[in-house]
């Protein structure tokens, strides 16, 4: 498994309400001043552990790739992989999926460009 097919959740906040945001481990950062872009807003920023629990009901790092109730952002370099891994809704273990199966279950409303 290389680095970049490894899919973290990260959940941001904005004024429009809070995203999911599936990236590939190949990006060394996220840039927010993007993500607000992206999504039409004008600020977004990791939200805090506290609402991150509240929202998904999992702690940071335990956060699924899938059956979040809120909109998601999907990184396009994962695409080039047949499979990546993320979370699974259960501590300690991943989930393997096919980035074209995390688009469906996901129907993302944004994409990050593979740049």
């Amino acid at each position: 498994m290389e680095a970049g097919q490894t899919a973290p959740t990260l959940i941001t906040k904005t004024d429009k309400g809070y995203f999911s945001i599936i990236f590939s481990g190949s990006r060394s950062r996220i840039d927010f001043e993007l993500i607000a872009k992206i999504v039409n807003v004008s600020q977004a920023k990791l939200a805090n552990k506290d609402k991150i629990r509240k929202i998904t009901g999992f702690d940071p790092g335990d956060t699924p790739m899938v059956g979040l109730n809120i909109p998601t952002i999907f990184d396009k370099r994962l695409l080039q992989y047949s499979f990546v891994y993320g979370g699974s809704r259960q501590p300690n273990r991943t989930l393997k999926l096919s980035p074209l199966a995390l688009i469906k279950l996901n129907q993302p409303v944004a994409f990050l460009e593979s740049d």
